[in-house]
């Protein structure tokens, strides 16, 4: 990544690589110098993203025009999004079943579309540029965004090598076994997707209930260990003060 001035550069599976390449920083942006000499140079990077919000290649997506492959209904005609999200197989079914009867619904109109009307489905398939709103929900856009980076996303359903079925089975196996890393594998590595972390809260109210009435400088009983956090803004710094027990 430093020594060898290139036209085209290409990074493959982004998110298994650190983020600071001996010492050296960001190997995207370590790949991007060796195009310098280019005027029309180009960095190409892929790979299978991670964890949301700490995907590089999530990142650089959602900086992007963000391309996403999309299928035409068979019924209602209107384009939508693959994803995991719209895969459906009978409640309570097996494997075995889901594997014969798992299908892909439209998001419009939830006409179901199996591994027969896969290869149609692809070659009458187009990529849509998209924009991400406040709440992360992809909102195609008409045309795509003014940007230097281009982004493509496809969904693993749309995998010709994959039966939709085969897909189901995988997810039912991984959900069963109620193991989180076993389950991120899946929709990581087979449905292309980031995972999204699901911690273990309490009730709101639970919480608030707790609530006690004290003075500025007073010190809880239990308290081990006092943090200050600190968030920078153009008004001004949001602070929070906690206090820690064991």
């Amino acid at each position: 990544l430093s020594s060898h001035p290139c036209g085209l550069v290409l990074v493959d599976e982004r998110d298994r690589m650190g983020s600071d390449i001996d010492g050296e920083g960001d190997p995207v942006q370590l790949a991007r110098a060796r195009t310098k000499n280019y005027p029309l140079g180009k960095v190409i990077v892929a790979s299978t993203p991670t964890v949301e919000g700490a995907s590089p290649i999530q990142s650089l997506f959602d900086t992007s025009t963000m391309f996403r492959w999309a299928w035409r209904c068979k019924a209602c005609y209107q384009l939508f999004c693959p994803c995991l999200a719209l895969l459906r197989w009978p409640k309570d079914a097996t494997e075995i079943e889901a594997t014969r009867t798992a299908v892909v619904v439209c998001e419009h109109c939830e006409h179901p579309h199996n591994d027969a009307d896969k290869e149609e489905l692809n070659a009458g398939g187009e990529y849509v540029a998209h924009r991400r709103d406040e709440n992360g929900v992809y909102v195609p856009l008409d045309s795509p965004r003014d940007l230097t980076t281009w982004g493509y996303w496809v969904s693993g359903i749309c995998s010709p090598w994959v039966r939709i079925g085969e897909l189901a089975a995988v997810l039912i196996s991984a959900y069963a076994s109620k193991d989180q890393d076993s389950i991120q594998a899946v929709v990581n590595t087979w449905g292309g997707e980031t995972w999204k972390v699901k911690g273990v809260a309490p009730e709101w109210a639970e919480v608030a209930s707790r609530r006690l009435e004290y003075s500025p400088g007073q010190i809880m009983p239990g308290v081990q260990i006092i943090t200050l956090g600190a968030d920078v803004q153009q008004n001004g710094i949001y602070y929070v003060v906690r206090g820690w027990g064991f």
